[in-house]
């Protein structure tokens, strides 16, 4: 009995550890989605937003560092982040499918 019950929880380990990584795949995947709907639009304005909204002080150190990323990014540059999601994605999947 003892060593059925190491072997279900065992297997509902690992059941837990790949939900939770299909899961990040799919954040992954939805965070690239979005990193294209932000193609060719004013991302400062977006990111001054963002800041504003979690009530952070612009001046602040980590949020003046987020700022001014976002100042200096390309739509080039963006779509590689994005490109680089779906890679990680698919990479995700595959190895969930594999296994």
């Amino acid at each position: 009995m003892r060593k059925v019950k190491k072997k279900l929880l065992s297997f509902l380990g690992l059941r837990t550890v790949a939900i939770l990584e299909g899961a990040k795949g799919a954040l992954v995947l939805l965070t690239g989605f979005g990193l294209l709907a932000l193609i060719h639009k004013d991302i400062h304005l977006a990111a001054e937003r963002l800041v504003r909204h979690f009530n952070l002080n612009p001046a602040s150190h980590y949020p003046r560092i987020f700022l001014d990323a976002a100042a200096n990014i390309t739509d080039k540059q963006l779509l590689f982040m994005a490109f680089s999601a779906l890679i990680y994605s698919i990479g995700q999947l595959a190895f969930r499918i594999q296994k």
